[in-house]
């Protein structure tokens, strides 16, 4: 039976420090090298997300999916999201730079294994994430 497994970092107190790695609901975020400091969970306009250093973040999903989607908040210099399937192909590329404001971002094309978040000038934060699992 398909189900949809629902992430956010609502419930975790402003300032929690989560990174390098932690895992999350079956799914494992990890701070890219070079990172200037490990991820966050932190307030920008009032929502609480997960923030990460420019050099990004790679979220390894528990299983592959057909979709997947995204909230995140873009507030200093541009940010950059792909998704990548199994062979280890990029899917889907989108490139931000309207700071001050959120997005969602969808995953459409299956086999979805992993999302790369880099850039955002240090103040970019992933918000929720939600997974279709067939």
């Amino acid at each position: 039976m398909p189900f949809i497994i629902p992430m956010d970092f609502s419930f975790i107190p402003d300032n929690t420090k989560l990174g390098p790695i932690f895992t999350f609901a079956g799914t494992t975020f990890q701070d890219l090298p070079g990172a200037s400091f490990p991820s966050f969970v932190n307030v920008n306009g009032g929502v609480k997300g997960l923030q990460f250093a420019d050099a990004g973040i790679e979220i390894a999903l528990l299983t592959p999916v057909p979709w997947a989607s995204l909230q995140v908040g873009q507030f200093n210099a541009p940010l950059t999201i792909e998704g990548i399937d199994s062979n280890g192909t990029i899917t889907n590329t989108w490139a931000f730079n309207n700071p001050s404001s959120y997005w969602f971002v969808y995953f459409t094309k299956g086999d979805l294994v992993m999302i790369r978040c880099t850039g955002g000038g240090n103040e970019a934060a992933i918000v929720s994430l939600f997974l279709f699992v067939p």
